[in-house]
C-alpha cells in the first residue's frame, strides 16, 4: 500500500479533527436539529388535532360531516395520504378513500412517522382511535444522513476546510530547509564523483548538488538549492519550453529511467559545451517515486574529437567513392571501344557468354547477328581512314540505338560487329536485322555519302541459338558467321539466316566451316 504525502496526511488529521469537533457540539447543544424528528412532532400535533375535532363531531352525532372534514384535511396537505375513524370494536366509523390499503398498524401499536395513531376517550374510557397515514419514511440509513443537517454540515466542512488546509500547508511546506534531509555522509559520497549530481525532490526542486555540478557553467552555491532544476537560466536555455518533456519530469512522471539525453549549452553558458544527462528514479519500498538523481556529464572535449573523426570518415568515403568512380570509368574504358562506342571483343565475349547461359538455364530463346560493314578495305583505301572511322562509329551507333538495353554489342573486329540479343528467336532477330541494314544504309546515305564518299552497307549474318549442337557463344557466332557468308555471296547489303541443325554431327560441319 503507498504511503500518502505528508501534506496529505496532516489535511486529513486537521479536517478530520475538525469534524470531531462539530459532532461534539451537536451532541452537546443540539446545533443541527434532526428534520425527521421536528416533522414526526409536526405530524403527531396535527393527528392530535383532529382527534380533538372528531371527537367534537362524534359526541353531536355528525358522522357526514366528519366524513366531509376527514376528506378536505386530506386534499388541504399532500402529506397527508388517508385519515380513519376507528371504533374501540375494529368498525371503521369513517374514512377518506383508499384508508384500507394506505393504514399499516404499526407495531406494539405505536406511531411512527409514516403512521400515526391518536386514542379517542369519551368519559374517561377509551371509545376508539384516529389512524392518519402520512408519506412514508426516508428509504435507508443513507438517505436519513444525507437529510440530517449535521452530515451535510460535516460535508461542506471536510471539502472547504480540507481544501483550504492543503493549500495553506503546500504553500508552508515550500518554507522549509529541503536540505535537513540529506546526511552529511552522503553530501561527501556525492562529491567523490566526476560527474554532477543534483538531487531532486518529487516536483523537481534541487536538495543536493556535489562539487561537480558546481563546476558546470552558470551554477552558484547555495542558490541553486531548493529551486527547480528546470528553472535554472543556464540549463533551461539548452531545454525545450515544455517541462513536460524535460528527462527528469518524465521520470517523476513514468518512474523510468531516461539515459544519454543531450544537451547543447548556448553561449551565455558556455559556448560549444555539450551535457549528457541521465536520470534515475528514488523509489520507496511500495514503489511510489519519491525523487530522482540527475548526473551531468560533460562530454564537449569527446564530442569535438568525435566531430573530427566523423569529418575524417566523410573524406575517406568521398574518396572511396571516387576512387570506385575511377575504377568504373576505367572498366568501361577497358570494356569500350573507343572509337564506335560498342564493347570490346573481349567484354562481348564475357557477357554474351553469360547471356547464353541464362538463356540455358531459363528454357529462352537467344540469337546472334554478326554484321560486317561492305567494301570497308575500299572505303579506307579509296577514302582514308578518317572517312573509316566515321563509317565505324556511324555502324556503332545505330546499333546501340535500334537494337536496345539488352543486346550485348560488340565490334570484333575492324569492320565486323557481334550482337547477341536474349529473348528473340531466329524469325524476330531475322526482322530486326533487316531494319538494322536499312538503317544503316538510310543514315550512311544522309551523313556520309556524296559524290567523293562511299555509299555505307552491310551484310548480317543471323543464327538462333540451338543448345542441342552449340556449346558455347563460339560455335553460335560461327553459325551466324556461315549466315554472313551467304548474305556476301548474293551480292552485300542483305541478311540470310542459318537454318536450325540438330546433332553433334551438325556442330562440328558448322564449326568447320566457319574455321
Amino acid at each position: 500500500m503507498k504511503r500518502l504525502n505528508p501534506i496529505v496526511q496532516i489535511t486529513l488529521a486537521l479536517t478530520l479533527l475538525g469534524c470531531a469537533v462539530l459532532v461534539t457540539a451537536q451532541l452537546m447543544w443540539n446545533l443541527f436539529p434532526d428534520p425527521d424528528q421536528r416533522e414526526a412532532q409536526w405530524r403527531q400535533a396535527h393527528a392530535e388535532s383532529a382527534a380533538a375535532q372528531t371527537l367534537f363531531m362524534l359526541e353531536r352525532n355528525l358522522l357526514e360531516e366528519l366524513g366531509r372534514t376527514l376528506e378536505l384535511a386530506v386534499k388541504a396537505d399532500a402529506r397527508i395520504r388517508s385519515i380513519g375513524i376507528r371504533h374501540a370494536d375494529g368498525r371503521l366509523l369513517a374514512q377518506t378513500a383508499a384508508h384500507a390499503t394506505q393504514w399499516v398498524v404499526p407495531a406494539e401499536g405505536r406511531s411512527t412517522l409514516s403512521h400515526v395513531l391518536v386514542p379517542i376517550h369519551s368519559h374517561d374510557a377509551r371509545w376508539g382511535q384516529l389512524e392518519m397515514a402520512f408519506d412514508a419514511e426516508p428509504a435507508g440509513l443513507l438517505v436519513a444522513l444525507g437529510r440530517h443537517p449535521l452530515a451535510v454540515a460535516v460535508c461542506h466542512f471536510a471539502l472547504l476546510a480540507g481544501l483550504l488546509y492543503w493549500l495553506y500547508l503546500r504553500r508552508a511546506m515550500v518554507q522549509l530547509d529541503p536540505t535537513a534531509v540529506i546526511p552529511e555522509r552522503i553530501r561527501a559520497a556525492y562529491d567523490v564523483m566526476s560527474e554532477g549530481v543534483a538531487l531532486l525532490d518529487a516536483r523537481g526542486r534541487i536538495l543536493l548538488v556535489n562539487s561537480a555540478f558546481h563546476a558546470l557553467p552558470g551554477t552558484r552555491w547555495p542558490e541553486t538549492v531548493g529551486k527547480k532544476l528546470s528553472a535554472l537560466p543556464w540549463l533551461a536555455a539548452g531545454l525545450p519550453a515544455d517541462t513536460a518533456q524535460h528527462p527528469w519530469t518524465q521520470v517523476m512522471r513514468t518512474g523510468l529511467t531516461v539515459s544519454g539525453h543531450e544537451v547543447r549549452l548556448g553561449n551565455d553558458a558556455g559556448a560549444g559545451r555539450r551535457l549528457m544527462i541521465n536520470c534515475a528514479p528514488i523509489a520507496d519500498e511500495s514503489g511510489h517515486v519519491r525523487g530522482c538523481i540527475v548526473t551531468f556529464d560533460d562530454v564537449s572535449a569527446l564530442q569535438r574529437v568525435n566531430e573530427t573523426l566523423s569529418a575524417t570518415l566523410a573524406e575517406l568515403q568521398a574518396s572511396k567513392r571516387e576512387i570506385e568512380r575511377q575504377n568504373q570509368e576505367l572498366e568501361r574504358l577497358a570494356s569500350q571501344d573507343s572509337l564506335s562506342g560498342c564493347l570490346t571483343r573481349g567484354a562481348g565475349l564475357e557477357r554474351g557468354s553469360a547471356a547464353l547461359d541464362s538463356a540455358r538455364a531459363q528454357g529462352t530463346a537467344l540469337s546472334c547477328m554478326l554484321i560486317d560493314i561492305d567494301d570497308f578495305k575500299t572505303v579506307n583505301d579509296t577514302f582514308g581512314h578518317g572517312t573509316g572511322d566515321a563509317v565505324v562509329r556511324l555502324v556503332g551507333n545505330t546499333m546501340q540505338a535500334m537494337l536496345g538495353d539488352q543486346a550485348v554489342i560488340s565490334r570484333h573486329g575492324g569492320d565486323e560487329f557481334v550482337a547477341v540479343l536474349p529473348g528473340r528467336d531466329a524469325h524476330a532477330c531475322h526482322a530486326l536485322a533487316d531494319h538494322l541494314r536499312r538503317a544503316i544504309q538510310r543514315e550512311g546515305d544522309q551523313e556520309i555519302a556524296d559524290d567523293k564518299s562511299p555509299r555505307v552497307t552491310v551484310s548480317i549474318g543471323v543464327a538462333a541459338y540451338d543448345a542441342a549442337c552449340m556449346p558455347d557463344l563460339t560455335a553460335l557466332i560461327a553459325a551466324a558467321d556461315e549466315g554472313l557468308y551467304e548474305a556476301k555471296a548474293q551480292g552485300r547489303n542483305c541478311v540470310r539466316t542459318v537454318p536450325g541443325r540438330t546433332g553433334s554431327g551438325a556442330t562440328q560441319s558448322l564449326v568447320q566451316q566457319a574455321t
